[in-house]
């Protein structure tokens, strides 16, 4: 069936109703598919990257109650950048049974075969179209309706960012800098021949340069103005045996959802391949309810397994019972993180404490980047300063779990109820595994937390950074406090509990805990010396057990 047809079924589908759809392959051209114009999603695109919000998609439903999308096993085949999975404004919602993929991954990959006498033997991805101009490689999609490529790009480009991933440790780090391009780049090419049969010789401008012999380069496009599914306004979702094998830019996105539950989703690279996703696996912003990651296994992305946040919008003007409020992090615009009825507390930029808040009587928008609000009483807050909205704040389950290896960080969560990360296998993941922050001056990034367990995950060789010798603490508690002459107490309560440590890098065995109330370490192994590094923490548990050793202190 075409995916023209796949459209025709999935536009028709009534409340009430449950469609089956047939096995088998759909194709959808990002030139010639539906295209939705104004979703602006969380960390993705700018203004200027996608000024209209537009996204050709291959499923887009709007405003459906009491669904269910079963797959049956059939297959979603990009051609081209696009969204395959729009949901806006959906209530009890299920999707499940499908394989979604790119006939052409956006990130591009070739293994440095050996060095050779004037230069080295690549081998080009199988599914990595390119062409040599000159002495460099032009990473291309396929030709669209009008004979042109449906995407390109240079292999320095100033947008892109390389890594490679070295196949005996599993390990994805970044490639060198030069003063030329933006992001970690593949060295310059002095010359470039073809081989055929995807085997190119290359000669490098500089001969020292860093280039990775018996190691997979990935290249991949920052710009995200596509994501791998969004799931937006809406209620009571499940979204479950899926496999996804690649997503440009951002993952799967929850956005002002309540209640989500993803499960049983495989996000890994097909054959051939060593990526699958270009940043976050799962990225939840601005939910309320319950937000639930279980039996998933994800592998092999740029970016972090995990992110549940809200957003800290900037006061620009109050007037007695009035503010007006704005976006700061550009690539966060767009959507309306308020309605009528939400709490909304005032945050201190310099010490992320709220010191008040309102209930909001009514929303205006100003603009893609402003908003007004208006309460009952009269506003004490300050220019300046921040809101957060304490109603779109949900409860987190992670259970179940298989996460790694790949170079991100593991779970980075921040929402002021519940949070359970539990029976998880963390598996060389880059960074942090437990990463917990809160922003009002970087990503802006809301908000604290008051009640974190990470318990009885196993972590298995984790933390070795992104550069050699680059080891990070597998466990981070890091708000950040710009104030410096007094305590702040940021985070409540944070508790990891029986869980296991092993394989990390020596310097990795670290849980750093900053500007938190209480902070609980109890029956944890490890099978190494374990530090816990802390700062403006008011109350601890500690408990050695029979496998651990621990070292506590302050540090400046």
């Amino acid at each position: 069936m075409t995916g023209k047809a796949l459209e025709k079924i999935i536009a028709s589908v009534q409340n009430d109703s449950s469609v089956v759809l047939e096995s088998g392959e759909y194709h959808f051209w990002s030139d010639c598919c539906r295209c939705v114009e104004g979703y602006h999603f969380s960390n993705t695109a700018s203004a200027e990257e996608n000024p209209r919000g537009a996204h050709p998609v291959a499923i887009f439903l709007k405003k459906k109650k009491n669904v269910c999308i079963d797959g049956n096993g059939c297959k979603i085949v990009v051609h081209g950048i696009m969204t395959p999975l729009i949901f806006d404004r959906c209530e009890n919602l299920v999707v499940k049974n499908m394989t979604i993929d790119y006939a052409r991954p956006t990130m591009s990959e070739f293994t440095v075969l050996k060095k050779v006498d004037g230069g080295y033997i690549i081998s080009i991805a199988k599914d990595s179209l390119f062409d040599i101009v000159g002495a460099r490689i032009i990473w291309h999609g396929e030709r669209g309706r009008d004979g042109k490529y449906l995407w390109a790009f240079d292999y320095r480009d100033y947008m892109s960012i390389s890594m490679y991933k070295d196949p005996e440790t599993e390990r994805v780090r970044v490639m060198g800098r030069d003063s030329e391009c933006k992001f970690p780049c593949v060295p310059e090419f002095s010359s470039v021949a073809d081989l055929g049969g995807g085997l190119l010789k290359v000669t490098l401008k500089e001969e020292k340069a860093f280039f990775p012999v018996g190691c997979t380069v990935q290249t991949r496009n920052t710009v995200r103005d596509q994501i791998g599914g969004a799931f937006v306004n809406c209620k009571n979702v499940l979204f479950e045996k899926v496999t996804i094998r690649a997503m440009h830019g951002l993952g799967l996105l929850a956005q002002l959802c309540d209640t989500v539950t993803f499960r049983n989703i495989n996000i890994t690279p097909s054959a051939g391949r060593t990526t699958a996703s270009n940043a976050d696996f799962f990225h939840v912003s601005n939910c309320c309810g319950k937000i639930t990651v279980e039996g998933c296994v994800c592998s092999d992305g740029h970016d972090d397994f995990i992110n549940v946040h809200g957003t800290h919008l900037k006061i620009e003007e109050i007037e007695y019972n009035t503010l007006r409020v704005g976006f700061v992090e550009l690539h966060s615009y767009g959507f309306c993180p308020f309605k009528r009825g939400d709490r909304i507390d005032f945050i201190d930029r310099l010490t992320l404490l709220p010191y008040g808040g309102v209930t909001v009587k009514s929303v205006s928008i100003i603009s893609e980047l402003e908003f007004l609000l208006t309460a009952d009483e009269e506003i004490r807050a300050r220019v300046g300063d921040y809101v957060e909205n304490a109603t779109m704040t949900p409860e987190v389950l992670i259970k179940n779990n298989k996460f790694g290896p790949s170079m991100g960080r593991g779970i980075l969560c921040t929402t002021r109820k519940k949070v359970v990360i539990e029976n998880n296998l963390f598996y060389k993941t880059g960074g942090n595994v437990l990463c917990i922050e809160d922003d009002c001056n970087f990503w802006f990034e809301s908000g604290y937390t008051t009640d974190v367990s990470f318990v009885n995950n196993r972590v298995v060789a984790c933390g070795y950074g992104s550069l050699e010798e680059d080891n990070v603490p597998v466990i981070s508690v890091n708000p950040q406090v710009v104030v410096r002459d007094k305590p702040v107490y940021v985070h409540k309560r944070i508790s990891v509990e029986n869980n296991e440590f092993s394989d990390l890098p020596k310097n990795s065995y670290i849980a750093e805990i900053k500007n938190t109330e209480e902070f609980i370490f109890l029956a944890n192994t490890s099978d190494c010396i374990f530090e816990i590094k802390s700062k403006q923490v008011k109350k601890t548990e500690i408990q050695t057990s029979e496998n651990l050793i621990l070292r506590s202190w302050d540090y400046d």
